[in-house]
This record gives structure tokens, sequence and C-alpha cells, in this order.
């Protein structure tokens, strides 16, 4: 069975999460079902009490979780997903199993990892090197393929290249052996807590936002070009407070005409104290950065979050 080329409807048991659209272009609906993993994890959170404890086994289970709630083609993406493991660990089994089956079935399997460390040789795109790769078959990309990441996630790589943490996920056709063809692949840069990001401007925001312990959230965008989505939520401004958080990077006409509609939109819906931004266009180096908008909650420490009445969501806190 095809599980993502014939796959339009992605859908997701929690009902609150949006679904990743069915569109034309399969880079961006693998990019879509990465989003979706990602958000229906968790890992789109960060509370000031996870530090330490985003680790690539635990970011594992949690994508593997989250992908039992995922449904494509009669299954779940869970039944036809490799994920990144140690040598020798039950993930690594897990991995080998799953193949096996696919080999059985005839079916395409989805591999997410992140990519292995840089070099040089491995900038070619030739082969799929992935970090933790036990368990999984050697991947091959073909040269459409790779002609269109190359084009389609210039900015991953080039961040891939500078040292920064990249997650690919890959559709796989199985080949006789342990060998198997990329169909397909999507990059999403991340920062050292696992965090999506767009752009290295977000980078900067996502590093200070973890610096100050502040809360917050990255919502993905999915295919909704269209529609305003603020680059990140504060969570640490009240229970029911919705805080939205802007960097404006570019200066093109046409993003001038998307920068102005969102200003309107923004002012209309939170009011002009009700949302922050950052030029970032015209303070590249960062020296201007408007401070942050006050917390009213400390998620620093369970003691401090418990003065305020609020409760410390329970995964936060989970230290396996």
């Amino acid at each position: 069975s095809d599980l993502v080329n014939d796959m339009p409807p992605v859908e997701n048991d929690a009902g609150n999460v949006p679904r990743a659209p069915g569109v034309k272009k399969p880079s961006i609906r693998l990019l879509g079902l990465l989003q979706l993993l990602w958000l229906e994890a968790g890992l789109a959170n960060w509370y000031p009490l996870m530090d330490g404890k985003r680790k690539p086994a635990k970011v594992a289970r949690l994508v593997s979780e989250a992908a039992k709630r995922v449904w494509a083609s009669r299954m779940t993406v869970h039944d036809v997903m490799l994920l990144s493991a140690k040598k020798n660990s039950s993930w690594a089994m897990r991995n080998a199993e799953v193949v096996d089956l696919a080999q059985k079935h005839s079916r395409r399997l989805i591999a997410v990892s992140p990519l292995a460390s840089f070099n040089s040789e491995r900038r070619s795109l030739v082969q799929l090197s992935l970090s933790g790769p036990y368990g999984m078959p050697t991947m091959d990309i073909r040269a459409e393929v790779r002609l269109r990441v190359e084009r389609s996630f210039a900015a991953e790589l080039a961040a891939w290249e500078a040292g920064q943490e990249v997650i690919a996920i890959a559709q796989l056709n199985l080949k006789r052996g342990r060998y198997a063809d990329v169909l397909d692949l999507a990059l999403m840069r991340v920062s050292e807590r696992m965090i999506p990001l767009d752009s290295g401007y977000e980078a900067v925001i996502e590093a200070k936002l973890h610096a100050e312990g502040r809360a917050f959230f990255k919502p993905p965008r999915f295919e909704a070009e269209d529609e305003i989505f603020p680059d990140f939520w504060l969570l640490d401004m009240g229970r029911d407070t919705q805080y939205p958080l802007e960097v404006f990077g570019m200066n093109t006409p046409a993003y001038q005409i998307r920068r102005q509609r969102k200003i309107r939109w923004y002012n209309e819906r939170f009011g002009s104290a009700g949302w922050w931004y950052w030029d970032a266009f015209n303070d590249s180096q960062g020296g201007a950065i408007p401070p942050f908008p006050e917390r009213e909650i400390d998620y620093r420490g369970k003691e401090k979050a418990a003065t305020t009445g609020e409760d410390v969501p329970e995964y936060v806190v989970d230290t396996e």
C-alpha cells in the first residue's frame, strides 16, 4: 500500500489538532505530516522545567506515540515508521521488524530522524545519512528528489551545514536486501530543544525565550500560507491569555503587504499592547530586540508556578 503518495487525509484521533492538508507537492505533504507529528507529540511546546529532558530517545518515544494517533491508508503511521535508534537497542530491533513486515506486505515506509552530522561527503545527498540509523535500510536518494530538496529546503540544508539540528522525514520504497529508494524527503530545522524553526531570526528569538525561562509554543503552519500565524505564542501570560510574538525578517514588496495585513490583524484582535514584534530586517544583528512582556506565570519551578494558582502541565516534569 502507498502510505504517502496517495494519502490525502491524514487523520488524527485527537480531533483538536489540525490535519495536514492533501496537496499536490509531495515535499510539502511530507513536511505537513512531520509538523503534525511534532504537534501531536507536544514537541512544539516548551516549558523551563523541560530543560535537559528532550534527549533523542525521549523524542523518538513521543513521536512514536503520536504516530499511533495519525491514520493513513487504513493503518497508523506508527505501523510503517522508522525512528532514530542506538545500536542494539529495542528501537533498533523494532525498526528491523517494521522493515521485515514492509517487505512481506509490499508497504512503503516513513523514516523520521535527525540528519547525521554534516560532512562534505553527505552534502551530495546521494544517500540519506541519518543520526541513529540502526535497523533501517540504506537509503538511496533519487535524482529528482535530490533536486527538489536542494531547491525547496535550501535554508534547512544551509542550517545543517552550519551545524544546526535538522529533522528529516523520508518516504521509502524497499528494494532487495537492506536497501531502499527515497521517494520523497522533507526537512525541518529545530533548536536544541527540538522546537521547529523557520529562519535564523526565529532561532535567535527561541534561544532568547529559553534563556529568559519563558514558556512558549511554536505553531505549525502546515499549508496555510494565506492564514495568519504568529511565529510563537507565549504560554506564561495567564490561563486564557493568547500573546503572539512575530518576527519580521524581510522587506520585499509582497512581504510588506503581508506585514501590514498582519499588523492590522494583531491590533484588531489583541490591541497594540497585546502582541510583540521584532523588526529583524532592520536589526539583523539583534542589538535592538525589544524586551518580552513580563510573565504572569513563572514556570521555572513547580513551587513558583504553584503560588500563581496555575498547574504545571504534567508532561513538563516527566523525567523519563
